[in-house]
């Protein structure tokens, strides 16, 4: 499993960086999991980014789980109305 470290600020600066880490070439065939706990601040590129590798590596057959939402995370997913998408992919 590839685990992956989001940073505090997962904002429009942080999507392109986000978006290569997920899709790296020796993350292919792993499943992935991301440790959100750290997140203190969330745009929304950064929540399309995962949003759209968790729906790609799901239709891959692959796991995408977001470790330790933290309150940050949580917020903005109820804002924009993805807390079920965050909910149903969380550890925690």
């Amino acid at each position: 499993m590839l685990t992956i470290d989001l940073p505090e600020h997962l904002d429009i600066e942080a999507a392109t960086a986000l978006k290569v880490a997920l899709t790296v070439e020796d993350s292919a065939e792993r499943n992935v999991c991301v440790n959100a706990g750290q997140v203190d601040r969330v745009g929304t590129a950064c929540l399309q980014v995962l949003l759209a590798a968790g729906r790609t590596l799901n239709a891959e057959g692959r796991t995408f789980t977001i470790a330790s939402p933290s309150p940050a995370l949580l917020t903005a997913c109820t804002d924009l109305g993805l807390i079920e998408e965050l909910q149903c992919r969380s550890t925690d």
